[in-house]
């Protein structure tokens, strides 16, 4: 078995402030790419943290897709300097990890929200015409800092997203599990027990967490999901796998369907559980989804439930090399359409 992770997680209020203990441990010199909304109220606050470090900074915008032309033309800025430090969302995560891994130096990512589990994962999403792809980097970013009053300062609809995200590493590791098609053949007894830990966090503390965020708290609920999010996902999916739930949000992303990856994420796991025929794991995950606000319906991700839209997601979902071949039970693309629109039946009734 091998069991990957970041090389140190960090996460408290403030800890942004850190970055340049961190960097200073890693070289003398960075690019730092940033989205321009964070830039505007972070960049003084890393480049200050740098400079007392003895840290010299290259402080880039960007807000692009995290297409490979992006990444290889940072990758080129890169090469002057010894690191790589990426804050912001996930694509910013994504970027600055492909670029790290290209220019082959360590990486630093410093997440802004807690949307997904892309900071301590050992794989990038690539953006291109044609759709996005994952790549597969090889090794997990070497410190992941994660400030939880920024994050907690974020549209509450990110955090959200990010429980319908973590949601999926249980069942979709279960899933792996089942078929025997887990990372690097056999997962750790840690892996396993740190996706069921995901789960029972999201579940514990989701609803408490979203009212302390609504009402402008930093409370330990929502320390707890910011850790689940963001650690304890990313770490259960690194190290066991995924499965139906995230090949359908790739196939809903395809068929412009509506929302954050991890709202569709969400309604994926939906549709992987109606697979599995597991009514009591779907109850319970559909009300929560309800009662927190992620979609447990197409409507609710701006599709139509239509048997053409189903099977158009199915064909994508279920198209060689997805993560659906994962799947321990049947998922040829009439199941899985069919899937589709049971889940969909299922969420309005609720």
């Amino acid at each position: 078995m091998i069991f990957s992770s970041p090389c140190k997680y960090v996460q408290d209020p403030g800890a942004l402030g850190s970055v340049g203990n961190w960097a200073a441990l890693l070289g003398k010199s960075a690019l730092v790419i940033v989205a321009s909304r964070d830039r505007e109220r972070l960049g003084g606050l890393i480049a200050e943290s740098l400079a007392r470090s003895g840290v010299n900074s290259d402080i880039r915008t960007f807000d692009g897709d995290s297409t490979m032309h992006d990444i290889v033309r940072l990758a080129g800025l890169a090469s002057a300097c010894d690191m790589v430090i990426g804050v912001g969302s996930g694509r910013i995560m994504d970027a600055s990890k492909a670029v790290a891994h290209f220019a082959q130096m360590p990486v630093i990512v410093c997440p802004t929200v807690a949307s997904t589990d892309a900071p301590c994962s050992g794989l990038s999403v690539v953006n291109e015409p044609q759709g996005g792809r994952y790549l597969p980097l090889g090794t997990c970013p070497d410190v992941v800092i994660a400030d939880s009053a920024i994050i907690a300062s974020a549209p509450v609809r990110f955090t959200v997203a990010g429980m319908g995200d973590a949601l999926t590493t249980c069942y979709e590791a279960r899933a792996c599990e089942r078929s025997g098609h887990e990372v690097n053949g056999r997962a750790s007894l840690t892996a396993r027990t740190l996706a069921a830990l995901c789960r029972d966090t999201i579940l514990t503390y989701g609803e408490e967490a979203k009212t302390d965020l609504d009402n402008g708290e930093l409370s330990d609920a929502v320390e707890n999901i910011i850790e689940a999010n963001i650690l304890i996902s990313g770490l259960g999916f690194e190290n066991c796998g995924l499965a139906a739930a995230h090949a359908l949000e790739r196939a809903i992303t395809e068929k412009n369907g509506k929302g954050m990856h991890g709202e569709k994420a969400a309604f994926g796991l939906l549709v992987q559980l109606t697979l599995e025929s597991d009514t009591r794991e779907r109850e319970r995950v559909a009300k929560f989804c309800k009662n927190v606000g992620l979609p447990v319906t197409l409507d609710e991700i701006g599709l139509p439930a239509t048997e053409e839209v189903a099977a158009e997601i199915a064909a994508h979902a279920c198209a060689e090399g997805t993560f659906m071949a994962n799947m321990p039970v049947s998922h040829d693309e009439r199941a899985v359409a069919e899937a589709i629109l049971a889940a969909h039946a299922y969420g309005r009734t609720l």
